[in-house]
């Protein structure tokens, strides 16, 4: 009982922490240590370890970053560097997938937006032809009008 309330008493009263534990309350503590799979000893560890020299050099480090380069010898160092590795691996992986997915959803979008305007060409093309031929029919019945005035003309000025 009394290590928990030392512990969230340094909580408390510091009020620089890396980025990560800089917005990190009491009450998400655990959240923060369920989500980085961190033991009570290793999120203390980093939160003194941040309050003391990290905040300085290493604010923008993930936990394992930092345990990684506060870590007493060589073969812890390399443990948390793994778990490093692994955890941006995985960071990137969901990037990647992330970009795929923007990328198809994309083409999917310009590929409805090519049909569409083919659509439109292919809907005004239709429309000209069928103005040409109106024009055409109109063009065709104005001259078949002069031709019959023509004649009608030449039938009147023969009657007379």
């Amino acid at each position: 009982m009394k290590k928990s309330l030392l512990i969230i008493v340094a909580i408390i009263s510091s009020s620089l922490h890396a980025q990560t534990v800089s917005y990190t309350t009491i009450n998400d503590k655990k959240s923060f240590q369920k989500h980085w799979k961190l033991s009570d000893d290793e999120v203390k560890r980093y939160i003194d370890f941040m309050d003391i020299e990290g905040r300085y050099r290493y604010s923008n480090l993930t936990p394992y970053e930092v345990l990684s380069l506060s870590a007493p010898n060589e073969e812890t160092m390399r443990y948390y560097a793994k778990k490093a590795a692994i955890d941006e691996m995985n960071a990137v992986k969901k990037q990647i997938q992330f970009a795929v997915m923007v990328t198809e959803e994309k083409t999917i979008l310009w590929n409805e937006a090519e049909e569409k305007l083919e659509k439109k060409r292919e809907e005004e093309a239709q429309k000209a032809a069928e103005e040409l031929a109106l024009n055409r029919k109109i063009e065709e019945a104005q001259k078949q009008a002069a031709e019959l005035e023509k004649e009608a003309k030449k039938s009147s000025s023969q009657q007379k």
